[in-house]
């Protein structure tokens, strides 16, 4: 269902060109199995997913004609495709627009357009005559106009199938993001659109594999099947919900390109640690998806950009509302409730305000004594006071960026501005029903968020209420949650899904300060973990001594979501910062209009919250291509484009180029370096830092490289030659030349025809010489890896790029690839390598008893240089 990045034109050399049109390259990985720290999330689409040519689908005739069509008449035309239903998904122009000014309003130009385009986007007819608008998102920043559709079919409509089409401020159409289903009518066919099970059947189902107890099934309170054939039940039963339950049959796209009838519903926990949107199937009861909607006038306050109290200490800021933003200030009343946010002490964890209050005076003097040595139960009200500050300090720059009340943000009173209000955030201070966390829960635009701060583990305790990393990290949450696929659509699924990133980057751009530079490491939590490093693997930096994270981290076991979140945060930190050294820094991000977004932290902030309203959904699901794409369409809209290629830029150095590459799954994650080649030259892998080398190797010459002891492979050991491109069966085994361009680089077979001298009967096993490291390094490597086929030996097929600090008695793992579909590419890996090391590198690259396989594997372009 998730696709691989494509654009087809002459320049693309992973898929297929335009004027041949043929079949789709495809990269597979199972993802069965993945390093999960929050159990709250699932999606049983991708389960035991074993993809082949059969399941693949070619275009049309007449989606040829029109892919070519579009291609002749708007020069820069780019696109990407999902193989497995042959739909192009993503389309967009960033040379120009993909319309000419289009008729009516901007929701008549989407629904023309798509009209008219259905065959390019390997759509029916029937496939969008029924699309119903959901959301109009009207951006007052760039004035573009974001139209998101839904598909119906037999009155019932597709879960997360959603149509996304962005018109100009001239009505010209400028992208469109495709998460319909090709060809649903026959699809939908094979099941018809009877359920089998009611849906008090599948809420039932779903409690019990949630371990929900209860004594009586959950009371109908009506069922409906209107005059659209729409079928939806609401339901009651207090043990498994704490709001009535709306069950809605609709249609869920599967990973294999193939459709299931299920209920969809929500389930807020009784206790509110959990809001739970859920789809079952229809006919077996199976539990498809389920996302958690939770996602874990004066005042003394530590004010921004302060990010905790061992920061700065505390200062007394007056009248600090935007009279835009919030009209009618912050309060309604003198507690510290408003149009935008009530917080309120919930140590009894009742998910409600207590009868006692703390008041602020009729002077909205919100100054509370606090003694950091005392428990924070002591000093509640002055907590009170900096969550209810920090969430109307969001709410009112932010909206500044876009995320205002048509983009779905949070007030009681939208003011006419568009979308919908009965929506402020209650904040629950020292909330009593957890610890040592914090979350957000995001239901569609019209419901309250809410809010939860926990306190932290120690003597005394610490007040997560007063680190404002994480207040802003949290609000976050509800930023990416509103605006990603529109403000009535949640939409940020999949093993992929970088939210929490997302949430990360803008903790630290709301506490960034003058004084940093772009190596200064930023850690998130550290004041309420009391860990100078926080709650991440490795702090934010662009010091890849620091922080090496790329795109292709995804393979190594991160945890999801939050070891996915770090990935997708340390790659938009990059781009934070390439704007930040182009265009400089600003303390003003709370009025970025008076400045007229001229400083590049003004401009990442702009980028990143518009990104968000261009980033495709499909299926309920994101990656980090879409999220990449959107980023990229934002900043094409604003500023004459001035800015896209030094994103493009940093978003290459970090392995999402625009050759990267992903079908959704984190071990399908493949990085690519290169930028567009309307952005001039593509820039190189990231340069190891400054200072001396140990080791460089580009393979001119013999090295010290051998042939390992364990190397048993019958052919295909490794030789030093400039390599010629192989093919097998459409799929690229072995690129055709060396990483650097000296003609050498280190590989297994030799350059005859393909299926000869490749790795057979085992494991080929290469090693370098010992090296020795003095100084604290970066260790860079160009690497290939090409396979044939997937899934036919698990545990035999496999290419492995190891390091040892140790001299050879254990290794740590650079990449590692299963028995998975890989087109060979040159690539880039990276690893932090302490002072006073004794190094070895390893390759191997292995083909196992299973069915006979092509694999080929290589190395080039080595180095370890100290980062002092």
């Amino acid at each position: 269902m998730k696709k691989t990045s494509a654009q087809w034109t002459v320049k693309r050399s992973l898929a297929v060109m335009i004027a041949g049109f043929m079949s789709y390259s495809t990269a597979y990985a199972s993802t069965s199995s993945q390093n999960v720290d929050d159990h709250r999330n699932y999606d049983a689409r991708y389960e035991n997913l074993t993809p082949s040519a059969a399941t693949q689908t070619s275009p049309t005739a007449s989606q040829s004609a029109a892919v070519k069509n579009m291609t002749t008449n708007h020069p820069g035309f780019q696109f990407r495709v999902n193989e497995l239903t042959g739909g192009v998904t993503n389309v967009y122009n960033p040379q120009s627009t993909l319309s000419d000014v289009m008729h009516g309003s901007p929701e008549d130009a989407a629904m023309q357009f798509l009209q008219q385009k259905h065959d390019m986007l390997g759509l029916k007819e029937y496939d969008v005559e029924n699309a119903e608008v959901v959301d109009v998102v009207y951006s007052k920043v760039t004035g573009v106009t974001h139209v998101y559709m839904r598909q119906v079919h037999e009155g019932l409509s597709v879960y997360g199938g959603q149509m996304q089409v962005h018109v100009d401020k001239s009505n010209r159409i400028i992208s469109m993001n495709n998460g319909f289903i090709p060809d649903l009518k026959t699809k939908a066919a094979l099941l018809g659109a009877t359920a089998s099970l009611s849906a008090k059947d599948a809420v039932t189902t779903a409690a019990r594999d949630l371990g929900i107890g209860f004594f009586a099934p959950p009371l109908v309170i009506n069922k409906s099947a209107d005059v659209l054939k729409k079928q939806t039940a609401t339901l009651s039963q207090p043990r498994i919900s704490k709001q009535d339950m709306k069950a809605e049959l609709m249609w869920l796209p599967l990973a294999d390109g193939q459709v299931s009838l299920v209920w969809n519903f929500q389930m807020q926990m009784p206790n509110d640690e959990h809001w739970y949107d859920m789809t079952v199937d229809a006919r077996t009861g199976k539990s498809w998806t389920r996302i958690d909607w939770v996602a874990a006038d004066s005042y003394r306050v530590y004010a921004a950009p302060c990010e905790d109290p061992n920061d700065c200490g505390r200062s007394l800021v007056v009248d600090p509302a935007d009279s835009i933003e919030s009209p009618n200030a912050w309060h309604s009343s003198n507690l510290m409730d408003g149009n935008n946010v009530h917080a309120y002490d919930d140590s009894a964890s009742r998910n409600r305000p207590p009868s006692n209050q703390p008041s602020c005076g009729n002077s909205r003097d919100c100054d509370f004594p606090i003694n950091l040595n005392q428990q924070p139960s002591t000093y509640t009200s002055a907590a009170l006071s900096n969550l209810f500050y920090w969430n109307n300090l969001i709410h009112d720059t932010h909206a500044k960026y876009g995320f205002d009340e048509a983009a779905g943000n949070f007030q009681e009173d939208n003011f006419g501005r568009g979308g919908r209000g009965s929506d402020s955030v209650n904040a629950e201070a020292q909330d009593g029903g957890g610890i040592n966390n914090a979350n957000f829960a995001t239901p569609p635009d019209g419901s309250n968020p809410r809010m939860q701060m926990f306190l932290w583990n120690g003597s005394p305790q610490l007040d997560g209420d007063l680190d404002n990393g994480i207040i802003a990290h949290e609000y976050g949450h509800g930023i990416s949650t509103r605006q990603v696929g529109g403000p009535s659509t949640n939409c940020l699924g999949g093993q992929q899904q970088w939210g929490e990133g997302h949430s990360d980057w803008v903790a630290i751009t709301y506490t960034a300060k003058a004084t940093d530079t772009a190596n200064t490491p930023r850690p998130v939590g550290a004041y309420a973990t009391r860990n100078p490093n926080g709650i991440r693997p490795q702090p934010y930096s662009i010091d890849p001594s620091i922080n090496d994270a790329t795109f292709q981290t995804l393979r190594s076991g991160v945890s999801v979501p939050h070891g996915v979140g770090f990935v997708w945060g340390s790659i938009l930190w990059e781009v934070y910062w390439e704007l930040v050294n182009k265009h400089g820094f600003s303390d003003n991000i709370s009025n970025p209009d008076a400045d007229n977004f001229a400083f590049g932290n003004q401009r990442a902030m702009l980028y990143a919250n518009e990104g968000l309203k261009f980033t495709s959904c499909s299926g309920g699901t994101v990656d980090f291509l879409d999220g990449r794409d959107g980023v990229i369409q934002a900043a094409s809209q604003m500023f004459g484009g001035e800015d896209v290629c030094d994103i493009w830029s940093a978003f290459a150095r970090r392995g999402l180029g625009v050759n990267a590459t992903t079908t959704g799954s984190n071990a399908s994650a493949t990085n690519g370096f290169n930028v567009p080649a309307s952005c001039g030259s593509e820039p190189p892998p990231p340069p190891p830092p400054g200072g001396s080398c140990s080791f460089e190797d580009d393979f001119g010459t013999s090295n010290g490289w051998t042939i390992d002891a364990s190397s048993n492979c019958s052919t295909g050991t490794y030789v030093r030659t400039n390599p010629t491109q192989q093919t097998a069966s459409g799929v690229i085994t072995q690129p055709g030349g060396d990483s650097d361009g000296n003609g050498f680089a280190v590989f297994t077979a030799t350059n005859s025809s393909v299926g000869n001298a490749d790795v057979d009967g085992g494991v080929c096993v290469a090693r370098s010489p010992n090296i020795t490291v003095n100084e604290a390094s970066q260790l860079s490597i160009d690497w290939f890896h090409g396979q044939r086929d997937t899934g036919d030996d698990p545990n035999g097929d496999f290419y492995r790029l190891e390091y040892s600090t140790d001299g050879g008695s254990s290794f740590n793992s650079l990449v590692s690839i299963g028995d998975v579909r890989t087109t060979a590419s040159w690539d880039n890996a990276t690893a932090s390598i302490p002072a006073g090391s004794n190094v070895v590198i390893r390759v191997s690259t292995s083909d196992g008893a299973g069915p006979g396989d092509i694999i080929e594997g290589g190395i080039d372009n080595v180095s370890i240089c100290s980062v002092n």
